[in-house]
């Protein structure tokens, strides 16, 4: 028993020098630099958005009726509750255009088509085919039902013109969030690449977020309300994780190097 006890003993203490990190290293929170980064970049922006949603939708809900004027007609701007002690969104609302039967039945062989291209085709194993396949997947599934009930399709061109707003300022809020654990934490690179980092994403989600609502609205105008499931499933959030991971990729790969110019002082050394 005696034996047993010693060897207990001995794998604990070196249990106890197994570290984590295989370089026996790894970089020091700084909470300074962080307080900064948060008082700089996501506070201001945070209280911008959630102080003047009202004037942001009203903004983009014109530009859209501008830039789709000559091809939608009858477009009114509309207000709807989001948080009542602020103010209301705008939305654009539109005519709904209820497919044809004829329409749906092009559309499903062409699916149909499609798809077997993405299964039997070369190039079936790139991951654009595979994304292709899902999203067609989604459409056919949309047509099948558009077959049997268009008539009860739950959703008109308003109503989807209204909850992608209030969905894209919930996405806006996210990105924030998201920068804040993923840029914020790394308090060792420079704070004006941060800073910068920072501020590229939100811009290019609000340009993203504006250009896609245009491009919906006339989508479900110009192809009827058929292509509504399959533009919000495969073209919404998920394409905003796509550049969120792609600016931080970018943001890490110049962090690594600005902080492997620096001193010692940056790291904590086991």
């Amino acid at each position: 028993m005696k034996v047993n006890n010693k060897k207990q003993d001995t794998n604990y203490k070196r249990k106890a020098r197994i570290y984590y990190p295989r370089t026996y290293r790894s970089l020091i929170f700084n909470l300074k630099k962080q307080a900064a980064f948060f008082t700089i970049c996501f506070l201001p922006c945070c209280l911008l958005l959630l102080f003047y949603y009202p004037q942001i939708t009203l903004f983009i809900v014109r530009l859209t009726s501008f830039c789709i004027s000559n091809v939608v007609p009858g477009t009114v701007i509309k207000e709807s509750g989001l948080i009542s002690f602020i103010g209301n969104m705008y939305y654009l609302e539109l005519p709904t255009r209820i497919p044809d039967f004829e329409f749906t039945i092009i559309n499903i062989i062409a699916s149909l088509l499609l798809l077997w291209i993405c299964v039997y085709g070369v190039r079936r194993q790139l991951p654009l085919a595979i994304f292709v396949f899902i999203a067609l997947l989604i459409h056919l599934a949309n047509c099948i039902y558009f077959i049997f009930s268009p008539d009860y399709f739950p959703y008109s061109a308003a109503e989807y013109s209204e909850y992608y707003l209030k969905m894209q300022i919930g996405i806006w809020f996210c990105v924030m969030s998201i920068g804040i654990f993923s840029v914020g934490l790394i308090s060792n690179a420079k704070l004006s690449l941060r800073c910068f980092t920072y501020f590229k994403v939100l811009a290019y989600a609000l340009v993203y977020g504006v250009f896609r609502y245009i491009t919906f609205v006339y989508m479900i105008y110009a192809a009827s309300v058929l292509y509504m499931a399959t533009i919000f499933f495969t073209l919404s959030p998920f394409f905003d994780l796509l550049y969120i991971v792609h600016f931080y990729s970018d943001f890490i790969d110049k962090a690594i190097v600005s902080i492997g110019k620096g001193d010692g002082e940056v790291w904590q050394w086991y």
